[in-house]
């Protein structure tokens, strides 16, 4: 199904570093490296909210359990849960709830099932569980994760994924994927990257599978229950500004779609990495995109790097391939196959049924009336006839021969 834009969103004064559809599709949030939230209405793409802050945004995610309520990290290690005012456009939004972490937030997310949150700090991973909106408890971290080799720097997260299974994947830079187990706080498995520099990461809607974007020739397969590389897909690299690639899977993990540094995004087919579309970026970079699927339209939305105050979030929706059609030359009829039935077209069935009450309303009464004419003409003819030889027998009663009219 082939992507078409439909809208270009500003407001943004540097660099989209992230971008989130609400749960339901109804808002789009993007951060940027000005310090600015802005928040976008998908029915109308009006901004409805514009948040300022002074260090640059990181993290996004829109509260699943709160509506219209987005938890955002920034580089200075600040997160902030902001409850948004609807209808205004210049609001400030009401913080709920503030805490600082060591090292800028990578990244935050939350349990599909659960109130446990992950928020990725540095080299390290905090876990919390939420009882109302404005307190948290239960903060523990993530251990370190174990080496591959000792000449390692420090680690540094890239990305966490929750699993329905209460396990947490974490992607660091240099020490591989590891799979935490949630409640001990302990090593399940990891797997020993295909290169060193892991970009960014997106697991498949079945967690199957985990596609990492690296900083060395493209993107990586990874299975889960090999706990291997599964197989590797070049893409375009700008090793003069070599930054991290955000990837997204579609709804249905059929597609995989890439951001990139070489000018454009590219949509993947996730079983055979066959490029299926590319959408022109004129040769911006892309690190931000998001994806949302809803009622057989599926949109994307992604935000361009080093514009200044050109930066703009491009909207992309689906849109159907027309089907050819063909039509058979004038003057020849197509004939059906013996024992098919021909299909009669739109609406010729009511014309259909109003001209079959018309004639049982209109064959009656001209019955009628060709039985009254038939009738009166019989009639008359029987008339005539006694008339005359009526005449005649009179005559012949007065004397005149003639046959005996029994």
């Amino acid at each position: 199904m082939p992507y078409e834009p439909t809208a270009t969103l500003s407001g943004h004064t540097d660099s989209v570093r992230v971008l989130r559809f609400s749960p339901h599709g109804n808002y789009l949030a993007s951060g940027g490296d000005d310090g600015l939230i802005l928040v976008f209405s998908t029915d109308t793409w009006r901004m409805v909210a514009k948040i300022v802050n002074v260090s640059p945004v990181t993290a996004l995610l829109w509260h699943s359990a709160f509506p219209k309520t987005i938890m955002c990290g920034f580089h200075s290690g600040a997160v902030v849960t902001i409850c948004l005012d609807s209808g205004d456009r210049d609001v400030a939004g009401r913080k709920i709830w503030t805490d600082t972490f060591n090292g800028p937030i990578k990244c935050v997310t939350s349990h599909p099932f659960g109130k446990t949150f992950a928020i990725a700090h540095g080299g390290d991973v905090t876990l919390l569980d939420q009882t109302t909106i404005s307190t948290w408890e239960n903060l523990r971290k993530l251990p370190d994760p174990p080496e591959f080799s000792r000449n390692l720097p420090s680690p540094s997260v890239r990305a966490t994924h929750f699993t329905r299974n209460d396990r947490i994947i974490v992607c660091y830079l240099d020490h591989g994927i590891v799979c935490w187990d949630l409640a001990t706080l302990g090593v399940l498995w990891r797997i020993r990257p295909r290169t060193c520099n892991i970009g960014y990461s997106a697991i498949s809607p079945d967690e199957k599978h985990l596609a990492v974007s690296n900083l060395f020739d493209g993107l990586d397969w990874y299975s889960f229950t090999e706990h291997k590389l599964s197989h590797s897909v070049p893409c375009p690299i700008n090793l003069q500004n070599n930054v991290p690639i955000p990837v997204r899977f579609g709804a249905d993990g059929g597609i995989i779609i890439v951001g990139g540094s070489s000018g454009n995004v590219r949509i993947l087919d996730s079983m055979t990495a066959e490029t299926m579309q590319t959408l022109s970026h004129d040769g911006d970079f892309i690190q931000a995109l998001d994806y949302y699927t809803a009622e057989d339209v599926s949109t994307i939305a992604t935000g361009v790097s080093e514009l200044g105050t050109k930066t703009t979030v491009k909207i992309w929706k689906s849109v159907e391939e027309a089907v050819p059609q063909e039509f058979p030359p004038p003057g020849s009829r197509e004939v059906p196959p013996p024992g098919s039935r021909e299909v009669p077209p739109p609406g010729s069935r009511k014309v259909e049924t109003k001209h079959r009450s018309y004639l049982q309303v209109v064959i009656p009464i001209l019955t009628v009336l060709l039985a009254t004419v038939y009738h009166l003409s019989v009639t008359g003819s029987q008339v005539a006839l006694q008339e005359k030889f009526g005449a005649r027998l009179s005559a012949w009663r007065g004397g005149e021969s003639g046959p005996e009219v029994a």
